[in-house]
């Protein structure tokens, strides 16, 4: 049977657009690096053809002999689909018969738009095409000449010669007589003709609607199937859960250049928009085992003078956006997390002077909530942190969050961590954080090695509903060979993991458990207590709503997000992911920030859906709200895929993810984001030979 994602290249008739061969259209070729492709298909091996979902002729300049014809014809009418580019001057002047695969599609010698048809105002002509039926594309793309067709039209057929830019030049083509783009269905297959191939170059690829437009081709020619397998694929990889970045992954981002160092100063923000406050006060940890052993979060060794270089690199941050973005610290605080390595291991003093220049420099208001994250057993021996943050902010909503991981003693043991986290200690933790009145939070992992069954996990869960712990989130153990942690490198621990199906189930018969147990979810992975305001924190909220509240992050390995006053655009910053690299950047040039990724509409709506995916539901009217268009039609491939893999459910109000779709929210935010992860890809890939993949892994996303 037939792969539906399989698409091949025609190479054999001097085709300007193939794999490995003409420079000029290396983005196009990325675009398709997350499908199987052919890279050399030949057009007299029908079985070979065959395998196809969709070939793709390059503008090919040779003569098609009269097999070749008649399979391109049997291929189309048998389920294929046909997608054909052409240039200038078409059959007459080329020498080529690409008019002769199909009869009722002629291509015509003369050029579509030359020099004599540029408007003065714009370098290259613009097409407009705003046609509902063609997948509601609406949009602008922008090319350099081509040739026209001839058409006897049909009902089923799509066609566009609107060539609607600034004035009538081009008002001598006949309505309907020389389209530009030519889409037909054939038997059970599709052909579609597209007559400017220089559109889809390396020099036009990232002009306005170019790539959007080209996966709109590549949805009409070959619909769901690769959508259906991309999410297959997906579900079969380990589920991270790594939903802080939201869309994109940090391998998007950009190299900040000394130059761009006040890059917000291009972001229109909203000064009443208030801040999330994400603070890494060192990326220190200590465990008995290197990175605890299942741990895939960065982490550092070091000592307190580590820890002071760290602390004093953070407040230096905070002088510079004293100096440059006065404005932006005015903005009310709205959350405030101090995390990282092990943030609750920070010597006191050095906590103090930290958190007196949060203090004294920000809009740390009244009832900020703010979090101090770390492991039990500091909680009880560095409680003077506690003591602190309650000294300095009297008036705060407080919380500590605890990475329990589990109160399995051999499971510790393995993981380095029988000291910092014996059931003893986190009981303490929990005492202390109630008598200084701090709300309490506990992570925990489930389908750890050696703990198929639910018994484990069901033994964590009563000892935390035991200890009243109002806030519980659980996480799925990421652990796979090659990811470079400890129990990674082990093949006894990879070899008693959970198989997927059983990591599911498990996963399944917890959330069952916890509703039983009076708990509901707030995100995929965080859990209350019903009816207790007390289970429920801002910083999580805050994150999952980017359209209401910005990101501020401050010290190695955080991460800045500002939006404008529309919500249309916004850019990330990021620093460096490395306490040395951090320090160094801000000697050299002030700023710590040394990545960024600027976000069009396009990129802010999968920023803002990925971040409602956190939040398990998305609102239609929302999205309309905010954007001006139907989440069911902008992402309509997408939804129907994970609608038909039983990953969500809908209706006219919201999106939601069922229980399943908690435990795959990687792939969820990974498959709406894919065709768009494709496209910037392929932008960024200027002067770069990228090696096709036949896989459809993506490093971007998910």
């Amino acid at each position: 049977m037939k792969q539906r994602y399989k698409i091949g290249f025609t190479t054999q008739h001097s085709e300007s657009i193939r794999p490995g061969v003409n420079k000029n259209f290396l983005k196009f070729i990325t675009f398709f690096d997350n499908f199987y492709v052919n890279k050399d298909v030949s057009l007299h091996n029908y079985g070979f053809l065959s395998e196809n979902s969709m070939i793709i002729m390059g503008a090919p300049e040779d003569f098609l002999d009269e097999i070749e014809l008649s399979n391109l014809r049997k291929y189309v009418e048998a389920g294929g689909s046909l997608f054909v580019l052409t240039k200038k001057y078409g059959d007459y002047k080329l020498g080529t018969n690409i008019s002769g695969i199909f009869p009722f599609i002629r291509t015509r010698n003369d050029i579509v738009i030359d020099d004599r048809f540029r408007s003065p105002e714009r370098k290259r002509p613009t097409i407009w095409i705003n046609e509902p039926n063609f997948l509601k594309f609406k949009g602008e793309v922008i090319y350099d000449g081509g040739c026209t067709f001839e058409v006897e039209t049909t009902p089923d057929m799509l066609i566009y010669p609107h060539f609607q830019y600034f004035s009538n030049n081009v008002s001598h083509l006949e309505e309907r007589r020389h389209p530009i783009l030519v889409y037909k269905r054939i038997g059970k297959g599709s052909v579609l003709y597209w007559g400017a191939r220089w559109t889809f170059s390396d020099e036009m690829f990232n002009e306005k609607d170019n790539s959007r437009f080209l996966r709109r081709i590549i949805e009409l020619l070959i619909g769901n199937g690769p959508y259906e397998r991309n999410v297959s694929e997906r579900m079969s990889r380990i589920q991270r859960h790594r939903l802080l970045h939201g869309f994109p992954m940090p391998e998007a981002s950009e190299k900040l250049k000394s130059s761009l160092a006040r890059a917000l100063n291009e972001i229109d923000f909203d000064s009443k928009k208030p801040l999330a406050l994400g603070v890494i006060p060192h990326p220190i940890c200590v465990p008995m085992r290197r990175g605890c052993g299942y741990c895939p979060f960065p982490h550092e060794d070091g000592g307190i003078s580590l820890m002071e270089q760290s602390i004093n690199g953070i407040i230096h941050e905070i002088e510079f956006l004293i100096e440059y973005y006065s404005n932006i610290l005015e903005r009310k605080i709205s959350s405030i997390y101090f995390g990282g390595g092990t943030a609750n291991i920070t010597h006191p003093q050095m906590f103090r002077t930290l958190v007196e220049s949060i203090r004294d420099n920000l809009n740390v208001e009244k009832h900020t909530e703010i979090t101090l994250e770390g492991a039990p057993l500091f909680f009880t021996t560095n409680r003077k942190l506690l003591e602190i943050l309650r000294d300095v902010f009297p008036d705060s909503d407080l919380r500590i969050s605890m990475g329990v991981q589990t109160f399995d003693r051999e499971i510790l043991y393995m993981a380095g961590r029988q000291f910092m986290n014996a059931p003893s200690s986190v009981e303490k933790a929990v005492s202390i954080a109630r008598k200084l009145d701090f709300r309490v939070s506990a992570d925990f992992l489930f389908n750890l090695p050696r703990r198929k069954t639910f018994g484990s996990i069901k033994k964590d869960l009563n000892l935390a509903m035991k200890l009243e712990i109002e806030h519980i989130c659980w996480y799925n153990l990421v652990v796979e060979k090659g990811m470079g942690t400890e129990w990674s490198k082990d093949m006894d621990v990879l070899n008693s993991l959970p198989t997927q199906e059983e990591a599911l189930n498990n996963w399944l018969t917890l959330y069952a458990s916890l509703s039983d147990g009076g708990y509901e979810p707030i995100t995929v992975t965080d859990f209350r207590l019903k009816n207790s305001d007390s289970g429920y924190y801002r910083y999580e909220e805050d994150l999952r709503n980017p359209d209401k509240v910005d990101w501020l992050g401050l010290g190695s390995y955080a991460i800045t997000l500002i939006s404008d006053r529309s919500f249309s655009k916004a850019i990330k910053l990021m620093n460096p992911d490395g306490l040395e690299q951090y320090l160094g950047r801000q000697r050299n040039y002030g700023p710590a920030w040394n990545r960024k990724f600027r976000y069009s509409l396009d990129d802010l709506k999968l920023f803002w859906i990925t971040r409602k995916i956190k939040g398990t539901k998305i609102s239609v009217k929302e999205y309309h709200s905010l954007f001006g268009t139907e989440i069911f039609e902008d992402y309509h491939q997408e939804i129907h895929s994970l609608l038909s893999k039983g990953l969500i459910e809908s209706n006219n109000k919201y999106i939601k993810l069922t229980p399943e779709g908690f435990f795959y929210a990687d792939t969820i935010a990974g498959h709406m984001a894919w065709m768009r992860v494709n496209e910037l890809k392929a932008r960024s890939s200027e002067g770069k030979v990228i090696k096709i993949r036949n896989d459809s892994r993506n490093h971007w996303m998910g």
